[in-house]
């Protein structure tokens, strides 16, 4: 039993200096060290790899059977083609925005492909340009079908363009009307065998997409031809029967290029036919060919008429819709008007990726985070019947498909679980990115991501763990890679000291923070260090961008980009204890702490107190005035816990026992008197105050004038007493009292 009382005292002194110790000492539960770092210019966020700039060269054919002469009719001798052609250019324009203007060309062939007669890449937005384009497009002869001259034209306007540049989407469009023909007199084998070595040459490894649009009225060599042109194109060769059909090719092309729907033929008769428009559209486009348009009118699903934006030229008509609503919409004829043929487009909100960046180093894991937004910038509201879901695939060359569903993280963006690591020899990746509306609709978003080896940084946000904190500062830290292993700076960069900084742009209260500049660890080389002062106040997502810009020693090419990290902050209790609350809160939290632990230690000391062997104890307090009629009559009985063993045992007191009035000595007020006996462990708690009584020792007897005398039993007490939380402590003999607080208590 002793060494069990020793064992509980030292619990009562060891267990509460622990919560102490782990409360005031432990630094790491508060969140990382603070620190200071320099001011840094403002971070201009790199452009991720949204849908591409389409770069498109139109390559025609001016040849002598084209035009015709006057040994033999031409396949387009009033220009048909031309028609085409300014149609494909306006449809192209309507479909740029400020940001992908998007730019084309021209080359026009017979023997040979004059520079004169050939345009560079031109801007949509570029009215003067386009003009000076259109203006070329008038009918020639320019005898042979050189399609080897006409080729390698186009592919220099491209590279001289920069349109081979990561995201941009390269295309060449070729309309003929025969066979590969010229001086020499090949065979055609040979011809198509050149043609062949020249774009794989030429346009090999650019991405860049090859169409051909063959017109055999008189079914003479598409036959022979299409297996040879489908060989080089890639598939995207096709014929029609007359030019009169070039101008839906073209439209058709365009989608295809940017990676949009593919366009719906709707017949509309006199009267009402309805036709079905998709959810999250940007615009629809309803393109009337060659037709009047007779009085048509859209009927949207509410009913009503819209009145739609007018692209009108001699010989088409575009109508635009601008966010049309999804739903059953229905074209209106009056009922005098002839049938007329419309092709619909629809131009669907897709996914725009802010990372990965359109050239990224080579050994670096790549994270997916996708926009969606309409082009104005404004957020898409999900609409009940076509729930968004997002998803992405991941695809290096070569390599198995990663498969991602992608969450959403607020402002319209959405990220990946994970991140793809990418094999350091890999030289592309194909991510697609897919908007799921419901189970109707998917619009993709397909972008290829050049790799590179060259050094980045591996940044990451220092979090104490998997924990994040109130604080604040907010620290982030990068370590120097290439390749996917670590690399000093000083071989790397020639100024490593200098090369990296960072910022807050994104928090769940909106706030920004300065720029500042990383610096070097002297105790780590190759890893960087930041402060970014931000008030972290509030859990959510907190976006930290950085940009790196230095200058490689080896090769004397700047390296520079921007990413944007996120972290997701869970505080705990103790962030808003020390942080999160208003002052009073905190005051009033760290004193319930005390408190707590003062009473733990207190019922710990209680463990090893010794049983009593009897008496009892008198308890007088002031009679405080009642109400008796909202007073319950067991208003002053004491708050106690029936016993029943172990730390219930503890907190027994004498519920049964009957009030005496005190027998003793004047009371200053009229009082009452509570009387309990005093066995086993006594504890009683009532009315804001605790009492601990235990003996402390048994005198047996006093000493006569002879040396001896009467052994009697006295017996001594020790109160312990803690009233509203203020301790205390006074010793008893029995038959006597004592003042503890503002009660005497008689033992």
């Amino acid at each position: 039993m002793r060494n069990l009382n020793v064992k509980i005292q030292r619990m009562t002194i060891v267990i509460p200096m622990a919560l102490l110790v782990c409360l005031s000492g432990c630094s790491s539960l508060f969140g990382p060290p603070s620190g200071s770092s320099r001011p840094a210019g403002g971070i201009e966020q790199a452009k991720g790899a949204e849908p591409p700039e389409i770069d498109l060269v139109f390559v025609v054919d001016q040849s002598e059977s084209m035009g015709g002469s006057p040994h033999e009719r031409g396949t387009d001798p009033t220009g048909l083609r031309f028609r085409a052609l300014r149609y494909a250019i306006d449809s192209l324009r309507m479909k740029a925005t400020a940001s992908r203007p998007h730019r084309m060309g021209l080359v026009q062939f017979g023997t040979d492909a004059p520079a004169e007669l050939s345009s560079s890449l031109i801007a949509t937005t570029d009215s003067t340009g386009i003009a000076h384009l259109q203006a070329k497009l008038q009918p020639r002869n320019l005898v042979w079908t050189n399609f080897g001259s006409a080729m390698k034209r186009a592919a220099g306007i491209l590279r001289t363009g920069g349109a081979f540049a990561p995201n941009h989407r390269p295309a060449i469009v070729v309309f003929t009307d025969g066979t590969p023909e010229d001086t020499r007199h090949l065979p055609r084998s040979a011809y198509f065998q050149e043609i062949e070595r020249l774009v794989d040459a030429e346009l090999g490894q650019t991405g860049c997409l090859v169409y051909l649009v063959a017109v055999d009225a008189s079914g003479r060599f598409w036959g022979q031809d299409s297996a040879e042109w489908n060989r080089i194109t890639g598939g995207r060769a096709r014929s029609i029967a007359s030019v009169e059909e070039l101008k839906p090719q073209f439209n058709e092309i365009l989608l295809d290029l940017l990676q949009l729907p593919k366009m719906a033929k709707d017949e509309v008769h006199p009267g009402m036919t309805a036709f079905t428009v998709g959810p999250y559209l940007e615009q629809l486009e309803c393109h009337v060919l060659g037709q009047p348009l007779q009085g048509l009118e859209l009927v949207a699903p509410n009913g009503h008429a819209v009145q739609p934006v007018r692209w009108t030229s001699q010989d088409y008509t575009i109508l635009t819709v601008k966010r049309p609503q999804a739903g059953a919409w229905s074209y209106r004829l009056p009922s005098k008007a002839t049938t007329l043929t419309i092709y619909r487009n629809e131009t669907p909100v897709r996914p725009r990726l802010v990372s990965p960046l359109p050239i990224h180093p080579a050994g670096k894991a790549m994270r997916v985070i996708a926009e969606v937004r309409y082009v104005n910038g404004d957020a898409l509201t999900e609409l009940p019947a076509y729930p968004l879901r997002i998803t992405t695939r991941v695809t290096p060359g070569g390599k198995q498909a990663s498969n991602y569903t992608m969450r959403p993280r607020g402002s319209g963006l959405f990220d990946t679980d994970g991140d793809t690591p990418i094999p350091p020899q890999s030289r592309e990746v194909q991510v697609e990115t897919v908007l799921h509306a419901g189970t109707s609709r998917e619009y993709t978003t397909s972008s290829r991501i050049d790799i590179t080896r060259t050094p980045y940084f591996d940044v990451s946000l220092q979090t104490g763990g998997w924990l994040r904190h109130y604080g604040d500062q907010i620290v982030v830290t990068a370590q120097l890679r290439e390749a996917g292993a670590p690399v000093a700076p000083e071989q790397v960069f020639q100024s490593p000291t200098a090369v990296i900084r960072a910022e807050l742009v994104g928090s769940p209260e909106n706030q920004r923070s300065t720029s500042m500049w990383l610096d070097e660890r002297r105790e780590q080389p190759g890893t960087y260090v930041a402060y970014l002062p931000a008030a972290v106040r509030a859990p959510g997502r907190y976006e930290v961008t950085y940009a790196l810009g230095a200058t490689d020693v080896r090769s004397g090419k700047r390296v520079e980009g921007t990413e944007t990290i996120s972290v997701m902050v869970r505080p705990t209790w103790l962030d808003w204890l020390v942080v999160g609350g208003t002052l009073a809160a905190r005051l009033a939290a760290i004193g319930l702490t005390v408190l707590i632990i003062t009473l733990l230690w207190a019922f710990l000391w209680a463990l090893r107190l010794p049983r009593m062997r009897g008496g009892k104890v008198q308890i007088l307090a002031p009679e405080r005035p009642q109400n008796p009629a909202r007073t319950p009559a067991n208003a002053n009985r004491p708050k106690t816990q029936p016993s029943g063993g172990g730390l219930a045992g503890l907190m027994q007191t004498a519920a049964a026992a009957t009030p005496a009035q005190a027998s003793e000595g004047p009371s200053p007020a009229p009082s009452r008197d509570h009387s309990y006996p005093l066995r086993g462990k006594f504890l009683l708690c009532r009315y804001g105050r605790l009492f601990f009584i235990h003996e402390v020792r048994a005198r047996r007897g006093s000493q006569g004038p002879l040396g001896g005398g009467a052994r009697m039993d006295v017996r001594q007490y020790a109160v312990r007493f803690f009233v509203y939380g203020v301790p205390g402590i006074v010793r008893c003999e029995s038959g006597k009292d004592v003042m503890v607080g503002r009660y005497r208590v008689k033992f």
